[in-house]
């Protein structure tokens, strides 16, 4: 089993096992940001992982301070539940799972697309779309494509 996470407030979640397939869920929210309660739920199903892949957080220099803040808050809240329920954590930084998962995508595809694009050659039938929503949750989306990326290491 290899859980992943896309940690941002609109990431995702995904599991990936031989016996169970893909499993998806947005990033669990309230009204204060993170839901930890509803992601320690979630991760506690987890237990026994092999290892979680986190995408790497950075500094992005044109986002805001209070937006930094935030995401550095959700990204501590998913690497200290991960340690608490001793799921071995490996950071991967977005270029690094991109260029593997991305292999063989045309050039043309913008990010966005270059992600569905590998998403729907690797989980065909799968759904990736927001729940209650028709469109794609990205978040979930890149969440299954980490945990590609750490099924293949």
């Amino acid at each position: 089993m290899i859980v992943s996470v896309d940690p941002g407030l609109t990431g995702g979640i995904a599991n990936l096992s031989s016996e169970d397939g893909l499993w998806l869920e947005p990033m669990p929210r309230n009204e204060n940001g993170i839901d930890a309660q509803e992601l320690c739920r979630l991760v506690k199903e987890m237990r026994g992982a092999k290892a979680a892949y986190v995408e790497s957080i950075y500094a992005v220099p044109s986002s805001g301070a209070h937006s930094m803040m935030v995401f550095g808050k959700t990204y501590g809240v998913v690497i200290g539940i991960l340690t608490a329920f001793d799921i071995p954590i490996i950071e991967v930084r977005p270029q690094t799972w991109m260029k593997e998962i991305y292999h063989g995508c045309p050039e043309s595809l913008v990010k966005k697309e270059r992600s569905v694009w590998a998403f729907k050659k690797i989980f065909p039938g799968i759904n990736a779309n927001a729940p209650g929503k028709k469109s794609v949750h990205m978040g979930m989306l890149e969440a299954a494509l980490i945990a590609e990326y750490g099924r293949r290491q």
